[in-house]
C-alpha cells in the first residue's frame, strides 16, 4: 500500500504501542499531522509479552488483522522497557527478546517508518 492511499480524511494510520515486561499494549489510530487532536483510535489491544518469541513476533500477530485494508500502519512509534540508543535497543527489561532495530522492524513489517522510544521518555 502506497502511504498516499492509506489517507482518509486527512489521517493516516499510525501503530503507537507501549511493550512492557509483562503486557505489552498496541494501538492503531488513524492521526492527521497537520492538525494537533485530529485523531481517530481504531483498536487498541493488551497482549501478553512473555507469549512471544520476539517483538516482530509480537507485532505480526496484532498486525495480521489489518494487512490488506486501509487501516494498516505505515509508521510505528513504540515505547520500549529499556535504553534506546540510534533506534536500536539491545536490553528489554523482563523479556529475554533478542536485540531489536526499528530499521529491521519497517522492513519486516513493510512499513515506511519505524521508532523505538524508551518507556519514560515516550511517557513525557
Amino acid at each position: 500500500m502506497d502511504y498516499n492511499t492509506a489517507v482518509i480524511n486527512g489521517r493516516r494510520p499510525v501503530l503507537v504501542g507501549d511493550i512492557g515486561g509483562t503486557n505489552s499494549r498496541l494501538s492503531i489510530w488513524r492521526m492527521n499531522h497537520n492538525i494537533r487532536g485530529d485523531k481517530e483510535e481504531i483498536k487498541t489491544e493488551i497482549l501478553d509479552s512473555h507469549s512471544f518469541t520476539d517483538i516482530i513476533q509480537l507485532l505480526k500477530q496484532f498486525l495480521k488483522q489489518f494487512e490488506g485494508t486501509e487501516n494498516y500502519p505505515l509508521v510505528g512509534v513504540l515505547g520500549m522497557p529499556g535504553p534506546v540508543f540510534n533506534n536500536q535497543i539491545h536490553i528489554i527489561a523482563n523479556l529475554k527478546w533478542p536485540r531489536v532495530c526499528g530499521v529491521e522492524c519497517a522492513k519486516l513489517l513493510n512499513m515506511k517508518e519505524f521508532q523505538f522510544l524508551n518507556d519514560f521518555e515516550a511517557n513525557g
